[in-house]
């Protein structure tokens, strides 16, 4: 949702060495950055936009802010609006923690269990500072961004937008930068969003050490040497595919933002190179990291390894450092008394909830001054529509145009009422649940059904004993006379 433009200039070595040390070299469409003079790139790791529609004053409100990496002292972020914008700095507003605030109770209602909550977006002194100006008349930004590509779109007119937002974060050794939230309303016709960003400056070639990558084998030690591979043998396989080795490291960083991590993994390999067990080494620390190990451990235990004469086992360290260029992840998130519905998203487009927010939750994630400057309604229905949007080439991204729909009728899926039927079920109180109590009723009955027939037999055999008994008692007596 962001281009950005760094300026970078460190007054202490030890930040341009630390930057240097978590260096990736990354595709330029990976994310829209402008290099003005700088010793790293600096790109969006995450950012997360809300969008609130007041269809009465026909105006649109976006909360925005991001997650950058490496950190850098100035960042310029460059927003697409379609019009002029009003911005606002929003300090000490983490929209994160508001979309978990938000989302928690609905999945603790409906899944029985609340999702794990966000590790902090803590702007940790940052400060922010917006403009905006009708695109095509921004020299400022040409320094920053593709001069031509912003010249491009201004002529195409439609009206666009450039708001700049600069943020200032105070010199420390730091490995990524969050953004302090701001809030942009400005004038539409219909709620949309512009997913377009300008593609970087060409930067000049950094005077730093080569790249290191992200997931790196640092030592293998096998045994026994006579019938296990080469070490090097052995770590090709392990930087052959690391896709799946990544994706566990980004689950970590989720929780542990910027956070180098180095594990020590051990596996025993049968003859045809199969992995018989994989195991993480040493010490587990705590749930997060553990999930990391785990993970890894998994990973490789789906490896092919060279085959040999006789099983064998190893041992491997592999360090995890924060890319350059992270994984973009963007969340995008509709509020409002009408269904906001991104009809045809990107491939890389995920929905990820759809549900009516109940008063209660809005008010905890947002305060009421807040509430009442993005035109949300006191008193009304409001539904919440959260998209996950991992595209990279963001430069040509389809802008979005979202459709209105009224917000379904209490008691269909998604609605409060809904909500709170399923919560009824779990609890016992549904048909459903009441279902084993009736079968089990109804077999109770149909044994005691089944045994009349039984006692009515045992019944008439007592009868003719003591029947038969009675009528011998004359007998005993002998004839009269």
């Amino acid at each position: 949702m962001a281009a950005l433009g760094v300026t970078m200039q460190p007054t202490r070595a030890s930040l341009a060495a630390a930057l240097a040390a978590i260096t990736l070299a990354a595709p330029r469409t990976a994310s829209a950055v402008a290099v003005a003079s700088n010793d790293a790139a600096t790109a969006v790791h995450e950012d997360v936009v809300f969008v609130v529609y007041d269809e009465v004053a026909r105006r649109e409100h976006m909360l925005y802010a991001a997650r950058l990496a490496p950190a850098a002292p100035r960042v310029s972020l460059g927003l697409l609006t379609p019009s002029a914008a009003a911005i606002e700095p929003l300090p000490g507003v983490d929209l994160m923690a508001a979309l978990h605030a938000l989302v928690a109770p609905h999945e603790a209602r409906s899944l029985g269990r609340p999702p794990a909550p966000p590790a902090p977006w803590s702007a940790r002194g940052a400060t922010l500072v917006g403009t905006s100006t009708p695109l095509g008349k921004e020299a400022a930004a040409e320094k920053l961004f593709d001069a031509q590509w912003l010249g491009a779109h201004g002529e195409q007119g439609g009206g666009l937008s450039l708001a700049l937002l600069g943020v200032t974060a105070p010199v420390e050794d730091r490995v990524e930068l969050v953004t302090p939230a701001v809030h942009l309303a400005f004038d539409a016709d219909r709620p949309m969003l512009v997913r377009r960003e300008p593609p970087r400056a060409a930067p000049p070639e950094p005077d730093v050490p080569s790249p290191r990558l992200p997931v790196v084998v640092e030592s293998v030690q096998p045994s026994p040497k006579d019938a296990a591979p080469s070490e090097e043998a052995i770590a090709k396989v392990l930087r052959a595919r690391t896709a799946d080795l990544l994706a566990c490291y980004e689950r970590f960083l989720e929780q542990r933002p910027g956070e180098a991590r180095k594990i020590t993994v051990e596996a025993v390999i049968r003859p045809k190179g199969e992995p018989a067990s994989t195991r993480l080494a040493g010490e587990r620390g705590d749930a997060t990291e553990a999930e990391l190990g785990t993970c890894v451990a998994t990973a490789i235990k789906g490896r092919q390894f060279p085959r040999t004469d006789a099983g064998w086992r190893f041992s491997a360290d592999i360090a995890f450092t924060p890319p350059r260029t992270p994984a973009r992840r963007t969340h995008v998130v509709t509020l409002g008394p009408s269904r906001l519905a991104w009809e045809a998203p990107e491939a890389k487009g995920k929905l990820a909830h759809d549900f009516e927010i109940s008063p209660a939750d809005l008010a905890q994630a947002f305060a009421p001054e807040l509430r009442r400057a993005m035109g949300l309604p006191e008193g009304r229905r409001i539904w919440l529509t959260h998209w996950l949007d991992r595209d990279e080439r963001r430069t040509t991204a389809g802008d979005v145009i979202f459709t209105q729909a009224e917000i379904p009728a209490d008691g269909e899926p998604g609605t409060l009422g809904h909500v709170q039927a399923q919560v009824l079920q779990r609890a016992g109180a549904g048909p459903k649940a009441a279902a084993p109590r009736d079968a089990k009723t109804k077999r109770a009955s149909s044994t005691r059904w089944r045994m009349w027939p039984v006692a009515g037999s045992f019944g008439v055999a007592a009868l003719a004993v003591l029947l038969g008994l009675w009528l011998s008692r004359d007998d005993r007596r002998g004839p009269r006379g």
